[in-house]
């Protein structure tokens, strides 16, 4: 039995996983704390999450572990819990961390993210590549966060979810190969995003963005610079609100 095969870990289990490479995914239905001595990566393959905790009362702690590849980085849905703690997630097709569904957290802390790109579906289309993501009522909350050379929106709240974010910078956040968004922090339909103590630089279409009905983007001593145009030439906007979308700032440059 792998050591990372925690479907079965009983109550609060921990286990502690020794330096090496891991080309495993690793999925939690119970509740476990897995701990990286020393140099730990899993690496994911395609058409699966490399972490996954679901299900109401589920948990994982994850630290000092780095992620790399997968179909997604990790991912909690269905009311389960999960937190990263000095976590790298690198190279990822989709999303890097995706909360998903009512009543799901994810909280991270020392989380650094970068590389992620969007992935075909079945017709062909572009989809995700986001680094970070609350959806469908879920809630992630994110303190020390380096987002870096993502693709689709750096971080992104809709359909009910909520994103907080403290002492995080996202940077050069990249349009999908069909050039469509680019957005550092990316708000729509019923999403809320609270950032402070926040840098967004070198985004590609717009460096924070609330669009849709009920969506709403708090700033608080953020800074958002050096928005670029897309390859398309089009956008290059610091902050905006439209279609519904509501925004709020103090000290925001």
């Amino acid at each position: 039995r792998s050591p990372l095969a925690l479907a079965g870990v009983g109550d609060d289990g921990q286990v502690l996983v020794a330096r090496g490479d891991y080309a495993e995914a690793l999925e939690v239905t119970g509740r476990a704390r897995v701990i990286g001595r020393c140099g730990v990566t899993l690496t994911g393959a395609a058409g699966r999450p490399t972490v996954l905790v679901r299900g109401a009362g589920a948990s994982l702690t994850l630290r000092g572990v780095a992620i790399q590849g997968g179909a997604s980085g990790a991912v909690a849905m269905a009311g389960a819990a999960l937190t990263l703690r000095d976590v790298r997630v690198t190279g990822v097709t989709g999303i890097a961390v995706d909360a998903e569904g009512a009543g799901t957290t994810v909280r991270a802390e020392g989380l650094a993210v970068s590389g992620t790109v969007a992935r075909r579906d079945a017709a062909g289309r572009f989809t995700d590549g986001d680094a970070l993501v609350a959806r469908g009522g879920a809630r992630l909350d994110a303190v020390r966060v380096l987002a870096e050379d993502n693709e689709e929106a750096g971080v992104y709240a809709a359909l009910g979810g909520a994103v907080t974010l403290v002492d995080v910078v996202v940077r050069r956040t990249h349009p999908r190969p069909d050039r469509a968004f680019g957005q550092g922090l990316l708000v729509e339909a019923g999403g809320t995003l609270s950032a402070s103590r926040t840098v967004v630089e070198a985004s590609y279409a717009t460096g924070a963005q609330a669009a849709g009905a009920r969506a709403t983007l708090r700033l608080e001593d953020c800074v958002v610079r050096g928005t670029l145009h897309r390859t398309d030439g089009e956008r290059g906007w610091g902050v905006v609100a439209g279609a519904g979308g509501r925004v709020e700032g103090a000290r925001v440059l």
